[in-house]
C-alpha cells in the first residue's frame, strides 16, 4: 500500500506541474476554438491514464515481491481505490483553475 501511495502521490504532483506549467497552452487552445469542457475531458483522460499506469508499475512491483511479503488481489484493488480517489479529488482543482478565466485573460496575464 505505501508503494501504491507513493506512486499515486507522484502522478498527482505530476499532474498539477503539468497544469501548471501549460496554462499558456491551454489558453492558445481554448482562443482557438476548444471548449473548456473539451479541455477537461483531455486533461481527465490523461490523468486517468497516468493514474492507471501508476497503478499497473505497482502491480508489477508487488508480483516482483517475495510470496510472503505480497498481499491478495482484494487488497491491492482496495488500497488502488482508497488512493486513487483523493489523487483525483485533489488534481480537479487544478484543472479547473485555468478553465475559469477567459483565454484572452490568461494570455494578458501570462505574456
Amino acid at each position: 500500500m505505501l508503494l501504491l501511495g507513493l506512486i499515486i502521490t507522484a502522478m498527482t504532483g505530476l499532474q498539477g506541474q503539468t497544469m501548471i506549467s501549460r496554462w499558456h497552452e491551454h489558453a492558445l487552445l481554448q482562443a482557438v476554438g476548444f471548449a473548456p469542457s473539451q479541455l477537461l475531458r483531455y486533461l481527465l483522460l490523461r490523468l486517468a491514464l497516468l493514474l492507471g499506469l501508476g497503478v499497473a508499475g505497482a502491480g508489477v512491483m508487488a508480483l516482483a515481491l517475495p510470496l510472503s511479503w505480497r498481499g491478495s488481489l482484494q487488497s491491492f484493488a482496495s488500497a488502488a481505490t482508497l488512493i486513487a480517489v483523493p489523487c483525483l479529488v485533489a488534481a480537479l482543482p487544478i484543472m479547473l483553475w485555468p478553465l475559469r478565466r477567459s483565454p484572452g485573460d490568461q494570455l494578458r496575464n501570462l505574456g
